[in-house]
């Protein structure tokens, strides 16, 4: 059996004044060790990127925040180099013709313009199902006068609908969340209306619970429900906020929230990540570790992003562009409980077992596959429907699974385990007893 760490990455940031545990790291082009890329400037315009394993193969892509420059360029996310670019044939629009850039689960490619005004100029994301295709667009958006595309969020797979884009209104106090049914190659707009308004910058880091974070400069990370109801604010960071992330998983689950430092907050200018523990709840975040910082040229825009990858070794490698000063890769040990992936065959269909043993006492195993790369969540309710534990919540590759449930903590009796894949859903029961 192959152990396998595997969460659900989407991106957010925190700052405190004490000293926190480093990184690792692992790579990095930079102002401060002397390596800055040649293709890097000072002016403000590399300030969105993504990771995504498409055909295959661990790649960056990095888009330019400039009225027209073009293209997208192709990093190996194991070294930094850059190793080719993207076809933005036909690609036109908005104030920068592409701004952020993301990748589904399963390997495509989406980026989105910036427009200041979506009435007059339409908010428009292309697609990309391979590196060597032409870009195709699949949304645009012009029902909203609000600034739209400072970032955008890519979560689940196109093979399987699950595939979704969100955006939030610069400004404003909606996000826009685009579904699809007919596998990425049109969406349709949902808007959700906030209790609360969002400042700059902003980026949307969705939930499995339906929940969402929204990091934006001057307002720090707010948490808010599937409805838009405002819950609260993360404690512990900082309102100077850039790109974000986020990942959760074990028994008992813990959870990271992820962030870009990006403006004057120790008399330099850091632009650095923080990664911030979530598990007990927001309001009692505990910062854990930070990145080195890459440069201290001012960035005056208040971007720069970072884009997250899990490892097998139960790692989490988190790349940072820092906006006029460099990129690079780090590694940050999560310390969560590993999942398990058993064998390297490709199931045939979706499946949910049986738990073994059952009854239990304290722990058991439940092993569950997924046919093809999906948006996974593997979680345990009691008898009342309450949520108890999450075990998974996160982008998995098609293969078979086992997640481990340690029970230590709740009291003997029936609970629910339910699996959502896509559109598959499978709920089963299992017995606690001490």
């Amino acid at each position: 059996m192959k152990k396998l760490l595997l969460f659900g990455v989407v991106g957010v940031l925190a700052y405190s004044a004490v000293a926190f545990s480093q990184t690792t790291t692992l790579w990095e082009k930079s102002s401060a060790t002397g390596n800055l890329p040649t293709w890097f400037n000072t002016s403000n315009e590399q300030r969105n990127f993504a990771y995504g394993n498409v055909g295959g193969k661990d790649h960056l892509y990095v888009t330019y925040a400039s009225p027209s420059r073009l293209p997208v360029l192709i990093l190996d996310a194991a070294t930094g180099d850059s190793i080719g670019t993207l076809d933005t044939t036909g690609i036109s629009g908005g104030t920068f013709v592409l701004d952020d850039i993301e990748a589904s689960s399963d390997g495509v490619i989406f980026a989105g313009n910036l427009t200041v005004n979506a009435k007059s100029s339409a908010f428009k994301v292309y697609k990309w199902t391979s590196e060597s295709a032409k870009p195709v667009e699949v949304i645009s958006y012009a029902d909203s006068a609000y600034r739209l595309g400072d970032h955008i969020t890519v979560t689940g797979s196109t093979a399987d609908n699950s595939v979704t884009i969100w955006v939030a209104a610069t400004g404003g106090s909606d996000v826009v969340k685009f579904t699809t049914t007919d596998y990425g190659s049109t969406f349709t707009p949902t808007v959700i209306p906030l209790t609360s308004s969002i400042s700059s910058t902003p980026k949307v880091c969705p939930m499995a619970n339906g929940d969402f974070f929204i990091s934006s400069a001057g307002d720090g990370i707010k948490e808010y429900d599937a409805t838009g109801n405002y819950l609260g604010t993360v404690a512990a960071m900082p309102i100077t906020v850039g790109g974000m992330g986020y990942i959760t998983g074990g028994s008992p689950a813990k959870a990271y929230v992820f962030g870009y430092d990006y403006t004057n907050t120790q008399g330099i200018t850091p632009q650095f990540v923080q990664i911030v523990d979530v598990s007990s709840g927001i309001s009692t975040a505990d910062s854990v570790a930070s990145s080195p910082v890459l440069g201290t040229t001012v960035n005056g825009n208040g971007t720069g992003d970072i884009a997250l990858k899990s490892n097998s070794d139960g790692s989490v490698t988190v790349y940072v562009m820092s906006t006029n000063n460099g990129i690079g890769a780090y590694s940050f040990n999560a310390n969560l409980t590993a999942v398990e992936q058993n064998g390297t065959a490709t199931p045939s269909s979706y499946m949910l077992s049986q738990n073994y043993p059952n009854p239990f006492n304290p722990t058991t195993q439940i092993d569950y596959s997924v046919p093809r790369n999906s948006f996974v969540t593997l979680k345990v309710y009691n008898v009342l429907g309450q949520e108890v534990a999450t075990l998974f919540s996160g982008d998995l590759r098609a293969g078979s699974y086992t997640a481990t449930f340690d029970a230590s903590r709740l009291a003997s009796g029936v609970y629910l385990y339910r699996l959502n894949a896509g559109s598959f859903s499978s709920v089963k029961k299992m017995v606690l007893v001490k």
